[in-house]
């Protein structure tokens, strides 16, 4: 029986900032409805992965999406292809208010074949908060609110592919199990997900496959029950 194709490959990836390396030959795979979370501490390479697959630092290597290679694409036309990225940064507009935030999220057109259409009160409906907040200048949101309409504002994009980089950063623990539903939901709705995550407990709840980076490198792939038995990659790449 033959492989299905992933929805995402990445296979002997590089990344530079400038001429320094600082992804060194990674692999990654994700199928749709998969979510695989990105481990690594500060400085492993995961934020710089995100980018590389988005195309917003140079690369050399395989980026392909259901086979299509990304090497020539700028980045509006990888989103074009279904993938949404959300920063570390969440990268909101502070000047203008949450519902222009969310609408500046639509995707025009009729969504990509097989891809759920998203609208302004699926957001709303899953995270209430911004229900109340729709007149509020994004700036002046609290963290975790800005979370949301970052998260809520990448799905408006009708995604078939989700790259979302530190999601619980600074969050309170409440905040981060909401986001962890939300995140969870979204792979049940058949989106391949990758995480970009530090909060090891979170990751272990929602993940499907648990990757490690350390020094630019990918050092560890597989279920999180593999991940439970992998004491030494914990030990030497992890903070635990």
């Amino acid at each position: 029986m033959s492989t299905p194709t992933p929805l995402l490959h990445v296979d002997r990836l590089w990344a530079f900032y400038d001429q320094a390396p600082v992804l060194r030959g990674v692999h990654l795979s994700v199928a749709p409805g998969e979510l695989v979370a990105v481990l690594g501490r500060n400085g492993s390479g995961r934020s710089t992965l995100a980018k590389a697959i988005v195309g917003l630092v140079r690369t050399e290597g395989t980026r392909a999406i259901d086979d299509q290679s990304l090497a020539s694409l700028d980045t509006f036309e990888i989103i074009r292809l279904g993938v949404a990225y959300v920063p570390e940064t969440r990268d909101i507009f502070p000047n203008l208010n949450v519902m222009q935030n969310l609408q500046l999220g639509q995707r025009p057109g009729a969504p990509l074949p097989g891809v759920r259409r998203w609208q302004i009160e699926d957001v709303l409906s899953l995270f209430p908060v911004l229900r109340s907040r729709l007149d509020t200048p994004g700036g002046v949101l609290s963290g975790g609110e800005q979370q949301m309409l970052a998260l809520g504002r990448g799905v408006l994009g009708n995604p078939r592919l989700l790259i979302v980089d530190e999601p619980t950063e600074g969050l309170a623990p409440q905040l981060v199990g909401q986001v962890a539903g939300f995140l969870r939901m979204l792979r049940d709705s058949g989106i391949g997900i990758v995480l970009m995550e530090q909060k090891l407990h979170m990751a272990m709840g929602i993940a499907d496959r648990i990757a490690v980076m350390g020094g630019g490198a990918m050092v560890f792939d597989g279920t999180p029950d593999r991940f439970r038995e992998a004491h030494e990659v914990q030990r030497n790449w992890l903070e635990v």
